[in-house]
C-alpha cells in the first residue's frame, strides 16, 4: 500500500522525477520513477510502453536494476524498482576521484556483461554514460534508464 511509504525526491531529469520509497515498516527501499503524463500525447505512451518493455525484458540481468512493476495513475507513468544504495559514476568520479585500475576492471567487466545481455535480448541501450551506471555497495555496477532504448525483435 502506497501509505506504507515515505517518498523523498532522489533525483529529477528531463522526463522524470525518482524517489526513494522507504517502508515505514520495515527496512525495505524502493525506487520510485515518476513522469507527469501529457494529456493526449500518443508519442509518450508509444515511449513509455516502449521503456516498459525493454526494462522488463531484461531486468534478471544481475547488473541491471530490476523492475519490480509499472503502473498508471491518473497524472504519471510510475516505474517501481529496486533501489540502489549508491551513487552514479560520474557524482562518484567528482567526490571521490579515479578509482584504482583492479577496480575499473570490474566495473567495465559489469557494464560489458550488462550490455552484452541487452544487446542479446534485441534491446539498444542509446544512452549509457556515467550518469546511467550506478555503483551499489553491494551489488556493484547497476544499469539504469532505459528510456532511450531502441527495442527489435530478434
Amino acid at each position: 500500500m502506497i501509505n506504507d511509504y515515505e517518498f523523498q525526491e532522489i533525483g529529477k531529469g528531463t522526463f522524470g522525477t525518482v524517489y526513494l520509497a522507504r517502508s515505514k515498516n520495515s527496512d525495505e527501499k524502493l525506487a520510485l520513477k515518476v513522469v507527469e503524463r501529457k494529456r493526449f500525447c500518443l508519442a509518450q505512451r508509444r515511449k513509455i510502453n516502449n521503456e516498459r518493455k525493454a526494462w522488463t525484458t531484461v531486468s534478471s540481468h544481475p547488473h541491471i536494476v530490476s523492475l519490480i512493476c509499472y503502473f498508471k495513475t491518473n497524472t504519471s507513468f510510475c516505474f517501481v524498482s529496486d533501489f540502489v544504495d549508491g551513487q552514479d559514476l560520474s557524482h562518484y568520479l567528482e567526490n571521490d576521484g579515479p578509482f584504482e585500475e583492479a577496480r575499473v576492471k570490474i566495473i567495465g567487466a559489469q557494464v560489458a556483461s550488462a550490455i552484452m545481455y541487452i544487446h542479446s535480448r534485441g534491446i539498444i541501450h542509446k544512452d549509457i554514460g556515467s550518469n546511467n551506471v550506478m555503483l551499489d555497495k553491494s551489488k556493484g555496477a547497476q544499469l539504469i534508464d532505459f528510456g532511450l532504448c531502441t527495442v527489435s525483435s530478434v
